[in-house]
Order: C-alpha cells, then structure tokens, then sequence
C-alpha cells in the first residue's frame, strides 16, 4: 500500500487514485479517487455507499462549476503533471479560499520534496510523492521551516501582523 505525507507524518494511503474509468460496481470495493468526469456522472449512485468516492484533475482544471459540488468529495486530488507548472498550487489556493472546500486536498503527481511546504501553505493537507525515500526528506524539510514570514491559506496573518497587533 502506497504511503502520503498526512498531519506532518507519513502515513499509510487508505485512497485508491483511479486512472481510468472505474466500473460502477467497484465503488464498494474500497476508498476511490475517480477522475472528476466519471465522478460527476456517478455521483447519483453515491448515495448509500460506505466510503464516497473522491475526485481528482489535472492541474489548471479547476473551474467555477466545481464549487457548486465541491464539498460533496471527501477528498479532492490536483495530480501535477510538471514539477515546473505552479497552476496546482493556485488551484489549491481557490479551493480553499473562494470556494471553501473542507476535506482533504491532496497533491499528486510530479513533485520534488522541495515543493511540500509550498504545497501546504497553499491549502493542501495530503501530499503523495512517487517514492518513499521523497516523502521522508520532505518531512525533514517541514522540521527545518517552522515559521514563514509570508501569509498562507492555513495562516494568513503574518508575524509582522502578529506583532502589530499585540503592541496595539
């Protein structure tokens, strides 16, 4: 079983990415991320199963027709098809911000271990690199870069506006 960096651990990936169309019958089989057309057009059969199926998209395929189903998907997936394309990390910026989604975000896809804590500043929670020797250096990473001096989507108050606001 494939494992994900997860509340600053790396942990065991309950989650199955579906690369291609998943037969109706195996959304009982067991935790599903479906490509987000398949998911739109099954979510009418959700209803009633244990675990309902989550989404994922490319990078830059976010649109405004989302936010109206967004919070319907456990877990939402933007899989990064270049390591050098920032659109993920502006899709997960939306998600969160404007559209207000609440469940897990995760990134997939071609990722350096550097990128992580970009990653979760930008909003998302779950990050899935392709090799476990990754995942660890990039939790070494999150040990080094404690406080950043710039707001994020998880802390949007700098501590220059911290420290403001105290003396105020």
């Amino acid at each position: 079983m494939p494992h994900i960096l997860k509340n600053g651990s790396v942990q065991l990936d309950s989650w199955q990415m579906a690369e291609e169309a998943a037969e109706p019958n195996s959304l009982t089989q067991s935790q599903l991320i479906l490509p987000f057309e398949q998911w739109l057009k099954l979510q009418p059969d959700f209803e009633g199963l244990e675990h309902t199926p989550g989404f994922w998209l490319d990078a830059g395929q976010v649109t405004d027709e989302m936010e109206l189903v967004i919070n319907a998907a456990p877990v939402v997936a933007i899989r990064f098809t270049s390591f050098t394309d920032g659109t993920g990390f502006s899709d997960a910026s939306l998600l969160r911000e404007i559209f207000g989604y609440t469940g897990e975000l995760r990134a997939t896809g071609t990722l350096l271990p550097d990128q992580v804590p970009y990653l979760l500043r930008c909003g998302f929670d779950a990050i899935a690199l392709s090799e476990q020797k990754d995942l660890e250096q990039a939790l070494q990473l999150l040990s080094l870069s404690a406080e950043s001096y710039q707001g994020s989507v998880t802390a949007p108050r700098t501590p220059f506006h911290r420290r403001t606001q105290k003396s105020s």
